[in-house]
């Protein structure tokens, strides 16, 4: 996306210095979510397969690490979670959030399609619209301070490589959303590939440029059955990506050296 000129530019480069609460979480919602992209079509059908395979049996208690504007997580854990915590910090977004599960509306219905034809469990579930919002909690907390071994289901879409343009940063917010979760639990991670940082209105916001390679080394030590891929662009409706990494898992034991 162009920026502009004489637009009002954040200069952030770490992520206690972005500007989060002027986050205009309607724009980007409507931007990014305002129809269901080919790469976000593609990322919702690999998760709701593994999750129809890899989460089935009790329900758990699930976490949705730096939800912002994006529902399509949370609905994806939905039938096979007792609780979804979505962990924000943005009090724009905390307050989207808030608003905007009580119920959902008609936008995340074709992400909801998109579920129901990846797995029969999707299918079987009745009446997402009103189940969202009586199993979920909003938590306003940074990803910087999640608490160890509490959730036994997992995802963190697009938070960690853009809320922040120091590489150790990211690291420590991926390694703090795989420590939140109980051994074992299984997990999904979606990372933009390579961005370089983004504008929401007039505002620009920080990212750190990942690809693969830099997923599976932070992701491995904490992860078993551990798959990472690229999930190429299917039309370019931001400037400054190349696609989308996903990761998929679950949670080890110990982590490896």
């Amino acid at each position: 996306m162009a920026v502009i000129p004489d637009q009002k530019v954040a200069t952030a480069v770490s992520n206690a210095d972005a500007p989060w609460d002027e986050f205009d979480s309607q724009w980007y919602a409507d931007h990014n979510y305002g129809e269901i992209h080919p790469d976000d079509h593609a990322v919702i059908s690999r998760v709701g397969r593994f999750f129809a395979t890899r989460a089935i049996g009790r329900k758990r208690h699930a976490i949705d690490v730096g939800s912002g504007t994006n529902l399509y997580p949370a609905l994806a854990m939905l039938p096979v979670a007792e609780s979804i915590t979505l962990w924000e910090y943005s009090a724009s977004n905390v307050r989207w959030l808030e608003h905007g599960v009580r119920p959902y509306g008609q936008l995340w219905d074709p992400f909801w399609e998109a579920l129901r034809e990846s797995a029969p469990m999707y299918r079987r579930f009745q009446r997402p619209r009103a189940v969202l919002p009586a199993i979920a909690k909003v938590e306003k907390a940074s990803v910087f301070a999640l608490p160890e071994g509490l959730w036994d289901l997992g995802t963190m879409f697009f938070v960690a490589e853009s809320i922040t343009g120091i590489p150790t940063e990211f690291e420590l917010a991926t390694r703090n959303f795989l420590t939140s979760l109980r051994p074992g639990a299984p997990f999904a991670a979606a990372f933009i590939r390579n961005s370089r940082g983004y504008h929401v209105r007039d505002l620009r916001f920080p990212a750190v440029a990942v690809t693969e390679y830099e997923v599976r080394r932070v992701l491995r030590p904490y992860a078993d059955e551990l798959t990472v891929e690229h999930v190429a662009p299917g039309q370019a409706f931001r400037d400054g990506w190349d696609g989308m990494v996903l990761a998929l898992g679950s949670r080890n034991r110990r982590p490896r050296p």
